[in-house]
């Protein structure tokens, strides 16, 4: 995105959208990765093993999408390296709706099971105050109440058209900071799937690589 807007190039809606998607299912695999890290430190190993069986799901969606599970290489200078056919849609969207209900569950494991209450509910708090002072960031900042989302705030790629909720909470604990990932993770699913009903039509999202400008303009 600095290059291109070094460069004054506007890409295509489509492209914007694309990247949005890669974006969103980069956080869920991110959240339900260490989601399931937690389960495992506080000790539920059949906890950890489910979660990242889930998430093989959304590594799935991600190579659908991108072509690779894990260093996807996805976007690129004027758009995104592949696009996407209404057959690969359906399969993502598949995907997507089958992990959402397992998210949930898991959601409800985290806010209900006696053992991870105990071990997370007041335990490493940080103040809202203290969050801002050491300009904390991302789901742990917004986990002690600070609505801080450069989603929101700067609107990138394709942002500023697909709605989504700042997921915040005001406890600060270790257990807080765990729900604001997952009550994150639904509203991933629900913006990618935005992103595959509303994909726009434009333009091709793929540029020529041999077309690309190759010099960059002074200052």
């Amino acid at each position: 995105r600095a290059v291109e807007h070094i460069l004054g190039m506007e890409i295509s809606n489509r492209a914007k959208y694309l990247r949005v998607l890669a974006m969103e299912l980069e956080r869920l695999h991110s959240h339900m990765l260490i989601s399931a890290v937690m389960a495992e430190n506080i000790g539920f190993e059949n906890l950890f093993m489910n979660i990242m069986l889930d998430r093989e799901r959304i590594m799935k969606a991600k190579e659908i999408l991108t072509g690779n599970r894990v260093l996807s290489d996805y976007m690129m200078v004027g758009g995104v390296r592949r696009d996407v056919d209404d057959v690969k849609k359906e399969k993502i969207k598949d995907l997507l709706l089958k992990t959402e209900e397992r998210i949930k569950y898991y959601r409800r494991v985290f806010e209900e099971d006696p053992t991870i209450i105990k071990r997370l509910v007041d335990v490493g708090t940080v103040s809202t105050s203290n969050a801002v002072k050491y300009s904390l960031v991302g789901p742990v900042a917004r986990a002690s109440g600070v609505r801080i989302d450069s989603r929101a705030s700067d609107k990138y790629d394709a942002y500023s058209e697909i709605p989504f909720n700042v997921i915040t909470r005001s406890e600060g604990d270790s257990w807080a900071r765990m729900m604001v990932r997952w009550d994150e993770t639904l509203e991933s699913i629900n913006m990618a799937l935005y992103v595959l009903n509303h994909l726009p039509s434009d333009a091709n999202p793929v540029p020529d690589e041999k077309k690309l400008p190759r010099k960059i303009p002074a200052g």
